[in-house]
């Protein structure tokens, strides 16, 4: 009996470090295209997919997977996908098939489509997807290979096209900043710079790389790539725009919001420029394209200057390297005001609200806190509890009472017991305070 006791806890904790192990996985871009590259493992006996894997059964088996959590998984479901695309072949049904089955695995609640076409709660419980994520991303990344090994695949093209298209409205701005970023590595990797980084480094790679997508011809060569981009700036555009319009025509647009690409956009200061994984030369790269495409960068003080100097340089030329950083650099510093400025508007709109309160806790106000995302409330409520600030939590006390929705006074007596001294002359009065005599005003009137 011991024994049996033994063996069984031993292999209760195998099995703890073999799920921590899968758990903690670092599925990074690197991993993705390392796996994306690899060919359909298991083949058919005489090399035709078609009698190993149906396209459906293959599509029930993609349509069912579980969400990767170690570095074999992604190897697998990228097999899937592969096989999937060869079960395809030449036929425009099967190819939207499986671009519905992976856009639909993505789709979740709280995507900007879902939100936007919200009609019952059982439409949309029949129409929701699974929100997996990294099942989008994978799928992505394997037809950006299946477009590299060949480029005249007109389906797989379109079928590229289409997840960029769909990213946005399926999974919001994060998924979009995801696929570009994926979308340059893929970039990177097909003309050599990663591997030149690998070899000379970084700085040297991304000074070369800098160069060779300096021109707007580069960008024609990767048509995903130049898709994600140009959406990516459009947004970014309208976003600057709508910051920085005066407020008479920002109450006129009727209230307008700002998208939260700001805060997933690729910038320079994701990922090491030691390390191994490429991740820093894709954000240095995607940061460079997406701003180059960009109104506002161009008409930025740095930004246009660094941009034309990099075009004027011959990446064989010995000093093109030193002077392409310079160049980067003021773009750079062009692209982090710009984020700045959206970054610091969002916060005052009610956005980033645990940054804007690390920040200065007194810089949150009550409009913020109504305009304010659940998760982001559920983090600042948190972060107030644990520094006691009974300010931040009466705010969010009082962020759902509404003047407009007070119960009138059944009888004086229940207005006596609650009620609130009016404010004198010139008093000033806090944002909860002010809510309080509002609320009183309404039971009487």
């Amino acid at each position: 009996r011991a024994f049996s006791f033994a063996h069984g806890s031993a292999s209760r904790v195998a099995r703890r470090a073999r799920g921590s192990e899968r758990s903690n996985a670092k599925l990074t871009v690197d991993v993705l295209h390392a796996a994306g590259a690899l060919p359909a493992a298991a083949a058919a006996p005489e090399g035709d997919y078609k009698h190993a894997a149906p396209f459906d059964e293959a599509l029930h088996q993609l349509n069912n997977a579980t969400r990767p959590i170690s570095e074999d998984d992604v190897v697998t479901l990228c097999a899937l996908v592969r096989r999937l695309a060869m079960l395809a072949g030449d036929d425009a049904d099967l190819w939207k098939a499986l671009v519905l089955t992976v856009v639909r695995r993505r789709f979740h609640s709280r995507s900007p489509e879902a939100r936007a076409d919200a009609k019952s709660e059982a439409e949309d419980e029949a129409a929701l997807g699974d929100g997996e994520r990294l099942i989008f991303y994978v799928a992505f990344v394997v037809i950006l290979h299946l477009l590299r090994e060949d480029g005249h695949h007109g389906l797989a093209a379109k079928a590229a096209s289409v997840l960029c298209s769909l990213a946005p409205l399926a999974g919001g701005s994060r998924d979009t900043c995801t696929l570009l970023e994926l979308a340059a590595y893929d970039a990177l990797q097909s003309t050599g710079l990663n591997q030149q980084r690998a070899a000379h480094g970084h700085a040297a790679a991304l000074a070369a790389a800098a160069i060779a997508f300096s021109s707007d011809a580069a960008l024609q060569a990767h048509p995903p790539l130049l898709q994600l981009v140009e959406g990516a700036a459009a947004t970014l555009d309208s976003d600057l725009q709508l910051v920085r319009a005066p407020a008479s025509d920002a109450a006129a647009s009727g209230g307008s919001l700002m998208s939260t690409l700001h805060t997933f956009v690729p910038h320079n200061d994701r990922g090491s420029s030691k390390g191994e994984s490429h991740r820093k030369l894709a954000q240095c790269i995607a940061e460079m394209l997406v701003w180059s495409r960009s109104r506002a960068a161009g008409e930025a003080e740095g930004f246009a200057r660094g941009l034309a100097a990099l075009r004027t340089l011959e990446p064989s030329a010995a000093a093109s390297a030193a002077a392409a950083e310079r160049s980067l650099h003021a773009m750079q510093a062009a692209a982090r005001r710009l984020r700045k400025e959206l970054n610091a508007s969002a916060r005052e709109s009610g956005f980033s609200l645990c940054t804007a309160y690390g920040l200065d806790p007194s810089s949150v106000t009550l409009r913020m806190l109504r305009r304010g995302k659940a998760g982001d409330l559920a983090a600042l409520a948190t972060a107030a509890r644990r520094a006691g600030d009974e300010r931040m939590l009466k705010l969010l006390a009082a962020r759902n009472a509404d003047p407009d929705k007070a119960v009138k006074a059944d009888s004086v007596q229940a207005l006596q017991r609650s009620w609130q001294p009016l404010a004198e002359e010139g008093e000033a009065v806090d944002e909860v305070r002010a809510l309080e005599l509002q609320l009183q005003q309404a039971t009487v009137r």
